[in-house]
């Protein structure tokens, strides 16, 4: 499902502050998932350091010059265990409000998916706290399958 007149560019550096606005509101949102979120000015990653690197791509998605969203992927080395020798990780995507359920969440996974799959990227991974259901599930239909399953003792 396409969104009409949504748009999917590559982030520049005049939509830093946006980025920054909406890790806070995904951070706020994933709080009561995870208590150990710090309170205050928290990151999950700085979007100055991620702009420019060969190894980050950043998107965001515009509604008539409006951001309405964003997300990010990187490659990494793998472990020398594996049969691969990169991997991919899909990061901070956000939607704003009332823009969700309109597909625009799929846009960016799709186009951070290319942008890994052109750099021969053939495992690619992204993450959701278990109780956020609405995650779990879109990131299913977009097609990832759970993998591992992470346990803490706190």
């Amino acid at each position: 499902m396409k969104s009409k007149g949504i748009r999917i560019r590559e982030t520049k550096e005049s939509d830093l502050p946006v980025l920054g606005k909406h890790q806070s509101k995904l951070i706020a949102f994933e709080k009561p998932f995870d208590e150990t979120i710090k309170e205050g000015n928290t990151r999950y990653y700085n979007p100055r350091s991620c702009f420019n690197s060969k190894d980050h791509y950043m998107v965001v998605a515009e509604d008539k010059g409006k951001i309405v969203g964003s997300g990010f992927c990187k490659t990494a080395k793998e472990p020398n265990w594996s049969k691969n020798k990169k991997r991919g990780h899909i990061g901070v995507l956000f939607v704003e409000k009332e823009y969700r359920r309109k597909g625009i969440g799929k846009m960016i996974v799709d186009e951070l998916i290319n942008w890994l799959k052109k750099r021969n990227i053939k495992d690619i991974r992204i993450q959701a706290y278990s109780k956020n259901t609405n995650a779990i599930k879109a990131y299913k239909k977009y097609g990832f399958k759970e993998h591992v399953l992470e346990m803490r003792l706190a």
